[in-house]
């Protein structure tokens, strides 16, 4: 499949993930002219990382004005390298050389979203076993697409979470349950050092849903601005 094809390919199942009430965009990082207000704070980065860099502020912009935020002004980072989102808004932006995409949604209805893509044929056995919870195993089976899956929806766990609490999480401290057939995955177990620091929210507040094609796999976690919320 050509890039640009796969790119609405990757959009159409980004779409069918997001839960109602958040935008959603894709687009190709390749040829993208990175100057101007798109290049703020990239000054000596390579070409590669800068379009990466424009394709993810395009994709977050897009996807804002999906939900009615035409004037989403910059996006610059903060001083851990986060996007700042327009105040009342929260996002998540995923990236690699060939694709860019971004959800956004309103923090009325969002307390945090977290977006990955991840390629599923590049994982090494040795990665895997770090990636995956003894709790995990019967779901791996030594299976290179099932650990890119687990690793995916891990570092999707990880986007929605860090901007609220700013915790750093290891592959270990967490166990997911996951449905792949229906692309859907639940936490079975949270390390207490995460339980304690997500602030009176409890695991199952997190919602999980992926999607597949070809060698990519498309992550979303997800949490309701009121806890327990359905």
């Amino acid at each position: 499949m050509e890039a640009a094809a796969k790119a609405n390919e990757l959009l159409s199942i980004l779409k069918g993930l997001v839960p109602a009430g958040v935008g959603s965009f894709c687009c190709l990082s390749d040829g993208l002219d990175a100057g101007g207000s798109l290049a703020e704070g990239t000054t000596g980065w390579s070409a590669a990382r800068s379009r990466e860099f424009a394709g993810g502020r395009i994709c977050a912009k897009n996807a804002l004005a999906a939900i009615g935020m035409e004037e989403a002004g910059s996006l610059a980072r903060d001083s851990e390298g986060l996007p700042q989102w327009p105040f009342g808004y929260t996002g998540s932006i995923s990236h690699n050389r060939v694709f860019c995409m971004a959800v956004a949604g309103r923090m009325t209805d969002y307390f945090g979203l977290g977006l990955d893509l991840e390629q599923t044929n590049r994982i090494k056995e040795g990665a895997a076993r770090r990636v995956v919870h003894p709790m995990e195993t019967d779901f791996w089976k030594g299976e290179q697409l099932q650990a890119s899956i687990l690793f995916s929806l891990k570092e999707a766990f990880y986007k929605a979470q860090y901007p609220q609490w700013r915790l750093s999480a290891n592959f270990s401290e967490m166990a997911l349950k996951v449905d792949l057939q229906e692309g859907l995955a639940e936490i079975t177990f949270l390390a207490d050092r995460l339980l304690a620091g997500i602030d009176g929210r409890i695991p199952s507040d997190f919602r999980f849903c992926f999607g597949l094609i070809e060698s990519h796999v498309v992550s979303l976690c997800w949490l309701d601005s009121s806890p327990g919320r359905s």
